[in-house]
């Protein structure tokens, strides 16, 4: 009986982790990937109905 009590004993003890300070990072990445993608899709929009680009994103080709 004494050595199921002890085995129980050992075992992996699962810890938290500690307080990391990462959310703002991981959070401003997110929106910016948000961002992006929206405007990729804004793009790939324009280029589906047929419409010019918008004028700030034309380059100024001589």
């Amino acid at each position: 009986m004494e050595s199921t009590q002890s085995s129980t004993k050992l075992g992996i003890k699962i810890e938290r982790p500690g307080g990391e300070k990462l959310g703002f990072i991981y959070l401003l990445l997110a929106i910016l990937a948000l961002l992006f993608a929206l405007s990729t899709l804004a793009l790939l929009a324009l280029e589906w109905t047929g419409q010019p680009l918008p004028a700030f994103l034309k380059l100024p080709i001589g």
